[in-house]
């Protein structure tokens, strides 16, 4: 969605950068804007999605309230990357 939404953006430039102001439609020009931001919105969304960050976004927001809840979660975020160490800690 998101190289849809790219290439519709390349197409509204290139219209714009082309034609002349008596050629233009704005009609074409609203069509064009807004199907290339509704592809462009989507696809970052399911981009972001897909790469566990508006989940990962939330569960920090809810976690950091609770030492003992944050703890644990950071100490699982270190076990899923492998062995780090932080401060004077190791986890592994």
């Amino acid at each position: 969605m998101l190289a849809i939404g790219l290439i519709v953006t390349a197409s509204f430039f290139i219209y714009e950068a082309t034609s002349s102001r008596r050629n233009r439609s704005l009609a074409k020009e609203l069509t064009t804007g807004a199907v290339a931001s509704v592809f462009l919105g989507f696809g970052s969304l399911f981009l972001l999605i897909s790469s566990d960050f508006v989940v990962a976004s939330a569960m920090a927001a809810n976690i950091t309230s609770d030492p003992w809840l944050f703890a644990s979660y950071q100490k699982r975020c270190y076990e899923l990357v492998g062995d780090i160490e932080v401060g004077n800690l190791a986890y592994y």
